[in-house]
């Protein structure tokens, strides 16, 4: 692969790829590849009944195999679904600050994504290895994309192991979902290395909360199918990370009971310094002297923006919301602030760089996270309230475990989905005083954290 590692594409060269890897989507889960459709041209999921989930009854016969153990060399290759410049959602921005710590302490980190993916997701690489940073993404990059799952993960986890013998990995790190895991372990297999399995969410749990209630999601076939895969390759991986101890204590009432590793979301341990003065940051983005509560985050459904806006209502004139990213529910989002008649009220700034991004935190007199009631917000903690925390800003959270627990408990808690009750805790929250920034976890905490991990695989 290091051969390509110059080579430039044209966006014709990706054309059969991306041909092949849609009617393969198409051809799994017809419902559910017309919702992500419609989720991102108008902001609503088709919630139609029938959608099977990504893989099919066969599919989950694939195995995943059981680690291996052996020394740690000091090089590690990541496996994830998706990663910057492509993608800036938590999960992206959590591998990358991962990457650049592990890198900064002494290691040699580099990452390889999915198979087919940017272009999966139509986006354009620059190359079949971009760096962000001065860390290595490979992008695995077939002319067409298999139609049958068990063809995907053997070809995937080929590119994986090539890549993996080219940098001289010694662990292998991946993370849900478990067709991840699947060809992770296969990967591993063939080169006799141990693999870790990074838990970040409840895939099937993601999944059943977008279906229609009436359809029972939880008790489908698939659901129980996927729930069982996710836990087998728990078992199956040399160790388990979390992000919580809330996601931990779920994971062991699932029973599964092998090494599993807290390695928290965490902040850059220079962030409370990038701190600027609210007024100067408002000076600086033009944005109106009001008092502003809101969010940085990606918009999608389960954030829970729309009671935020709703909450408005009960507020004073000269408060707004500050929505600050990007995402599938922006356009929902939009058109509720509207017919609200609200719109007055809401800015909507969009994706910002990230190297900008500390001025829009600084312009908040009040950090909110109204994700609403789940199986899946209940145990994932998200990595903005912190940086909230980090830059003094008072954070007014969801009251659900993971975020009692990401936030320790300093935060000001409402009952999800109530714009009363969200209403009540902003208020408290701005007559608040301004409090010191806590002690947080930093990323180089969790680059030492994996060290250790790996050291003893």
């Amino acid at each position: 692969m290091n051969k390509r590692a110059g080579y430039t594409f044209s966006r014709a060269q990706f054309a059969p790829l991306a041909a092949s890897s849609f009617a393969a989507q198409i051809a799994r889960d017809p419902a559910a590849f017309a919702s992500k459709v419609s989720t991102r041209l108008t902001g609503r999921p088709l919630r139609l009944w029938g959608s099977a989930g990504e893989q099919l009854p066969g599919d989950f016969a694939v195995p995943i195999y059981k680690s291996d153990y052996g020394g740690f060399k000091g090089t590690v290759l990541h496996v994830l679904t998706n990663s910057l410049p492509h993608s800036t959602g938590g999960y992206a921005i959590r591998s990358h600050e991962i990457l650049k710590a592990q890198a900064e302490i002494g290691l040699s980190p580099s990452a390889i994504t999915r198979l087919g993916y940017p272009v999966s997701v139509g986006k354009m690489p620059a190359g079949a290895f971009e760096l962000v940073d001065a860390i290595q993404y490979a992008r695995v990059l077939p002319s067409f994309y298999p139609l049958r799952f068990a063809k995907q993960v053997r070809l995937h986890a080929d590119c994986i192991a090539r890549e993996a013998e080219e940098r001289g990995a010694s662990v292998l790190h991946t993370t849900t979902p478990w067709p991840n895991a699947a060809a992770t372990s296969l990967a591993a297999a063939k080169l006799g290395i141990p693999w870790v399995y990074e838990v970040r969410g409840e895939p099937e749990a993601t999944w059943a909360a977008y279906q229609p209630a009436e359809s029972q999601p939880e008790q489908s076939a698939y659901f129980h199918a996927a729930r069982a895969k996710e836990e087998e390759a728990m078992r199956a991986a040399a160790a388990v990370v979390v992000l919580s101890q809330t996601s931990k204590e779920a994971i062991q009432a699932r029973g599964v009971h092998g090494r599993i590793v807290v390695v928290p979301n965490a902040i850059d341990a220079g962030s409370p310094a990038k701190r600027i003065d609210q007024e100067e940051a408002r000076h600086v983005l033009k944005l109106p002297q009001r008092r502003y509560v809101g969010a940085v985050s990606s918009v999608v459904e389960y954030e829970g923006f729309d009671t935020l806006i709703r909450s408005l209502h009960r507020l004073p004139r000269d408060v707004a919301v500050l929505l600050v990213g990007d995402g599938t529910y922006l356009p929902a989002l939009k058109r509720l602030a509207a017919t609200e008649r609200l719109a007055d009220r809401v800015v909507f700034a969009g994706r910002q760089p990230t190297t900008q991004i500390a001025p829009w935190y600084c312009a908040l007199d009040v950090f909110v996270s109204p994700r609403v009631d789940t199986p899946v917000t209940r145990t994932v903690t998200p990595m903005k309230t912190l940086q909230a925390h980090a830059f003094g800003i008072p954070v007014v959270a969801s009251d659900l475990p993971a975020l009692r627990e990401v936030t320790r408990q300093k935060a000001f808690y409402f009952t999800p989905g109530d714009p009363a009750a969200l209403a009540q805790a902003i208020r408290m929250a701005l007559a608040a005083p301004r409090k010191a920034v806590p002690s947080l976890p930093t990323w180089a905490d969790a680059a030492g954290t994996y060290s250790e991990l790996y050291a003893s695989l």
